[in-house]
């Protein structure tokens, strides 16, 4: 049976006539020689054959996985083997440019520092090949490190329980393949406890002490030794003495002061292990935050995760048949894995952590039983039950490997190369790009590193900067704000925007807007360019709205409009601007259906605006109209021009002529600045505009343009 040392330490002692029979305890931790399987331990080359083909399968099955798609999958990578290139190239720093609207931009921590520095090797040749190489390598070095784990432990069968880790999570092994630092932490947090557990003091203070390094969860290890500590029994006459506890603070303690971007990574810290989990799990604010850190459906969890609930009830049974007899590793590790799962129904994030864990608990309480049974009658039930496990575990692997390999070739792939490409090549370095969504980021900086941008990786570093600025961005990005232009060139500084096609409601009010010019479109991404200098006529009587059930209206006269003298409009205008309002439109879109309080829904209204421009000495000058609404333009009583979309229907659309697929902005139709050359009486002029309702948008935009190219404005209003 087992039984607790001062020190932490299991010790293996004979209780029954078959236990005494056996050869005596190990030097090394306690444990009998021949607890792996009733045979001698495998030593020295026997156990680095059985570790090399543990590591040897996971390469494999990884790289079988990767083949399902010809670039990396997953969104963090691509950041993550550019940056070890910049780290290569320029060295620590401690700010980050490329997140303009964060916190780190100028208290920037590395918090995967080691990370990025085992994958220098992997950046002199290409990028894409060295990623995906280094996934390899490191989800194989996970697995042969739990190996080594269970080993330390004296769990029987340690290859066997590593080909379970491999086979028993779909989501496990799909994640397992990432080039993300959170795999490296896997292997320390699987080693680190390995370590706590068998009261090996100094490894723990090593695991402890790399972990800050490497991911943010470097206080997962202090935590496991406290809670073994806590639950440790004592012999007689012992004091719990926190050994280990103290090691393992120690170490993390050392990780985190002994590091350049000190005291920088304690906020990160804070910001990633509180404020992020807070702000996803009670927040009123949507944040947007990635699909990992959400919990998933219940189904999804059980069907992707089978293995490991069956591992769970396998090693709740041994320990709850037994009860007060578990070994205190097993007791932890029930535990630190019931911590897991419910983190990991929060948070998918969690699975990577909870489904090694797991199985180590499984191995542990396995090995409790076999160390308290009597080995002579236990032969042909354990094969029996041994055959079993062999086909369970490889049914499992099956599915596993298929389906996680089905995910990856579902993955769309480097989708913004060729946009970003185009970027580099046509837009100045050093240029803020403003970004509709901070998931983004990742293939921005892999293929257009010379930009800044707002933010990547997880929106909670700009919104726990600045929340307001957060909510501007927002505000933006979801066509919430009207006045677009103002939200990205004045408040963000951006002159280009980078927009994803998911972004409807941003690329409407952007298609809209005579000042945003469309410079490069492909099916994912329109790149589109600011334009300065615009000044819009933004004070206007509006008179409406006017019913137009037929459509036929604009071929009609509305009062006001100017014509023939004596012909009477019988048209009689509803709603609270029947009379005519002033009303100010500081973005310069005059919002026809917001001032007039058109109906949501309705289409086919009509209305009429009025404006006065300043114009000094008159003469020739141009006006600019934007809409895709039906209008006439009249200045100073005389008809200056219009257009009907009614009557002369856009290209690609019905009516219209045809379109070439090679079109730019076949997706996005940016809507047409229509001119008209007029002539300015001196002082003032007036100008009357008529509207019928054509597009989604009701309302136009209207510049008055001189010939050395003035914009020209309304009068100031009376005092």
């Amino acid at each position: 049976m087992l039984v607790s040392t001062p020190g932490g330490v299991n010790e293996w002692r004979p209780s029954t006539a078959s236990e005494q029979a056996l050869t005596p305890r190990s030097r090394s931790g306690g444990f009998p020689p021949n607890m792996n399987d009733g045979l001698p331990r495998p030593e020295g080359w026997k156990a680095l054959a059985s570790l090399a083909l543990v590591v040897l399968l996971a390469g494999a099955t990884l790289a079988w996985l990767h083949s399902a798609t010809p670039s990396l999958y997953g969104y963090d990578g691509w950041f993550h083997i550019r940056y070890a290139e910049v780290l290569r190239s320029e060295g620590v720093s401690r700010s980050f440019p490329w997140w303009d609207e964060t916190f780190l931009r100028d208290h920037y921590a590395d918090k995967d520092f080691l990370y990025h520095v085992l994958l220098i090797p992997f950046t002199f040749g290409d990028l894409t090949t060295g990623a995906r190489l280094a996934a390899i390598l490191f989800g194989a070095a996970a697995i042969g490190v739990f190996h080594l784990s269970a080993r330390a432990l004296r769990v029987p069968w340690p290859a066997a329980w590593a080909c379970a880790l491999l086979a028993c999570s779909t989501a496990f092994l799909y994640r397992l393949g990432f080039t993300r630092p959170s795999i490296m932490a896997v292997s320390l947090a699987i080693g680190g406890a390995a370590a706590i557990l068998s009261g090996r003091a100094r490894w723990a203070f090593a695991a402890a002490a790399v972990y800050p390094h490497v991911h943010i969860s470097w206080h997962l290890l202090p935590c496991i030794a406290l809670l073994h500590d806590l639950q440790r029994p004592l012999a007689a006459g012992e004091r719990r003495s926190f050994r280990i506890s103290r090691w393992s603070a120690a170490g993390a303690l050392a990780g985190v002061v002994i590091t350049p971007y000190f005291p920088n990574n304690l906020r990160l810290w804070w910001v990633q292990n509180v404020r992020v989990l807070g702000l996803a799990w009670s927040s009123s604010d949507d944040l947007g935050m990635g699909l990992e850190i959400r919990s998933g459906l219940a189904s999804q969890l059980l069907t992707y995760n089978l293995g490991v609930f069956l591992a769970l009830a396998l090693a709740v049974y041994l320990i709850a048949r037994k009860p007060g007899k578990a070994s205190p590793e097993a007791l932890t590790l029930l535990v630190v894995s019931g911590g897991f799962l419910v983190l990991s129904m929060m948070s998918r994030r969690f699975i990577e952590f909870w489904t090694p864990f797991t199985i180590l608990l499984a191995a542990v309480a396995l090995r409790d039983e076999v160390a308290a049974r009597d080995r002579s009658r236990a032969g042909p039930l354990a094969a029996a039950w041994g055959g079993i496990a062999t086909i369970v575990v490889g049914a499992l692997f099956l599915h596993g490997t298929t389906a996680a390999r089905e995910i990856i070739g579902r993955d769309p792939g480097p989708t913004y190369e060729e946009a970003a490409g185009w970027m580099a090549s046509n837009i100045d370095p050093g240029e803020k790009i403003f970004h509709l969504d901070w998931d983004d980021f990742p293939q921005l900086f892999f293929f257009a590193p010379q930009f800044r941008y707002l933010v990547g990786l997880d929106p909670v570093f700009m919104y726990e900067t600045d929340p307001a600025r957060w909510r501007a961005w927002q505000s933006a990005t979801h066509g919430e704000d009207q006045d677009l232009y103002t939200a990205v060139r004045g408040s963000f500084g951006s002159r280009w925007v980078f927009a994803t096609h998911d972004g409807e409601e941003f690329l409407r009010l952007a298609q809209r807007d005579p000042r945003f010019f469309p410079r490069y479109e492909d099916l994912n991404v329109t790149v589109l360019f600011l334009a300065d200098g615009f000044s819009f006529i933004d004070r206007w009587v509006t008179t409406g709205w006017y019913p137009n059930p037929s459509g036929g209206l604009f071929d009609g006269r509305l009062p006001g409009e100017p014509g023939e003298e004596g012909k009477e409009a019988a048209h009689v205008a509803v709603g609270p601007g029947a009379s005519g309002a002033m009303a100010a439109f500081p973005s310069g879109f005059v919002d026809l259906a917001r001032s007039l309080s058109v109906p949501s829904g309705l289409s086919g209204a009509c209305a009429m605006a009025s404006a006065s421009v300043e114009t000094g000495g008159g003469g020739v000058a141009t006006v600019r109209v934007t809409t895709d609404d039906e209008f006439s333009l009249w200045v100073d009583g005389l008809l200056a021009g219009g257009h009907s979309p009614r009557l002369s229907p856009p290209a690609g659309t019905p009516g219209g002529p045809p379109v070439s697929l090679d079109d730019p902005w076949l997706l996005i139709r940016r809507v047409e600045e229509r001119s008209f050359e007029v002539t300015l009486r001196e002082g003032s002029s007036d100008l009357i505009l008529k509207s019928c309702q054509s597009g989604e948008d009701f309302g136009f935009y209207l510049r008055v343009v001189t010939a050395d190219g003035l914009n020209l404005r309304p009068p100031p209003p009376p005092a």
